[in-house]
């Protein structure tokens, strides 16, 4: 949900807002999105575009898909002028501000028609995000065991990422996940045995979106940055499920059921990004993440279309992704009744203790 103003302290900037000073440096910038590349993380990769348009064109339909009614045009003026008061403000007080217009307590929900028919032959009702169960976290670090690994055995690498700790350690500013009442109880079971891929960031089941925002004085690259890192890391959590019930992707080219997206905004301008994993057999996961939306803050027409295409993420999100999960867990759950029962050891909890380390330790992929 969007936060309450009266619930964010707009007194004083978040705690990254203070980290601004070293990644000024262009240098330092150009230098960090190497390292990521020899870690197998890549921005707007041409090539990966041109090889696997699908994957982009699938998601830049599926946020644009058409809704049942839009941002109208007062909605529209009263964000615009909400960016004029507080675009020139610090990162916490510019959230509270704008957020709310981005982002509304209920959605509007099918209750006739076939799906994909066309909207006006289906009759419509509302309803509210935290009944369709969306669960959102604002400033939780993810898990370091749930991100893809970076060669910390690099000095210069190790260096670089020291300047932009949420890059190195991802810690969004909002995600959005899945709430636990979603499941049934052997799915929640099955999910609190691996709870490195469920619950990547602690008490974010599931997440799948994730924002990064930036105050005035900001520098939009940090934000991009930071999104590569998370975006991967919620990716990276769907293969991780997908691998321990045998339903991973092995095959060359681009996995399409591991999607996860972000959102990167400054005062001026708003990005969507959309996150993919690329497999090459006996080489590590390449993640990608590529541009999907551009917004201009300063025009009210762009509020529309970036509330449109949040909404459209979300209830993706809340259907396909919780589907694909809810599979994904069941198939777990199958293969765990099947398997023979353990053999008694001595060592008494030992063996239970390690649990599936064989299965989780290191990145997927």
């Amino acid at each position: 949900m969007a936060p309450k103003k009266s619930n964010v302290d707009v007194t004083t900037s978040t705690t990254k807002t203070t980290n601004t000073a070293a990644p000024l440096d262009t240098k330092i910038l150009e230098d960090v999105i190497k390292a990521l590349r020899s870690n197998k993380l890549w921005i707007k990769d041409p090539v990966a575009r041109q090889r696997y348009p699908e994957v982009v064109d699938f998601a830049s339909q599926l946020i644009t898909h058409k809704r049942h009614s839009d941002m109208d045009e007062i909605s529209q003026q009263e964000a615009l002028e909400s960016q004029v008061d507080y675009g020139s403000t610090n990162e916490a007080t510019f959230v509270a501000e704008m957020w709310c217009h981005m982002h509304k307590d209920y959605r509007d929900k099918r209750i006739s028609g076939e799906p994909g028919s066309d909207i006006l032959d289906a009759d419509w009702t509302t309803e509210t995000w935290h009944k369709a169960h969306l669960n959102a976290r604002w400033d939780l670090e993810f898990r370091p065991e749930s991100i893809p690994r970076i060669d910390t055995k690099n000095a210069t690498i190790i260096k670089l990422l020291q300047a932009l700790p949420r890059v190195k350690n991802p810690k969004p500013d909002l995600a959005y996940g899945i709430k636990h009442r979603a499941f049934t109880q052997t799915e929640l079971d099955v999910a609190n045995a691996h709870l490195r891929f469920s619950e990547p960031s602690p008490g974010l089941c599931f997440p799948f979106f994730a924002a990064e925002f930036k105050g005035a004085g900001g520098v939009p690259e940090e934000a991009e940055l930071q999104a590569c890192r998370v975006g991967a890391a919620m990716v990276n959590a769907v293969r991780g499920l997908n691998k321990i019930a045998g339903l991973e992707k092995k095959d060359a080219g681009a996995d399409m059921s591991s999607f996860a997206f972000t959102l990167t905004m400054i005062p001026s301008s708003a990005r969507m990004q959309v996150h993919w994993a690329q497999i090459v057999p006996g080489e590590p996961t390449i993640y990608h993440m590529h541009t999907i939306g551009r917004y201009w803050l300063d025009m009210g027409r762009d509020y529309k279309d970036i509330r449109r295409d949040l909404n459209n993420i979300l209830d993706w999100g809340l259907s396909v992704r919780l589907q694909h999960v809810k599979e994904t867990l069941n198939a777990i759950n199958k293969k765990n009744l099947a398997a023979p029962p353990p053999k008694t050891q001595n060592t008494g909890t030992e063996a239970s203790e390690k649990g599936d380390a064989g299965v989780e330790q290191g990145s997927v992929g």
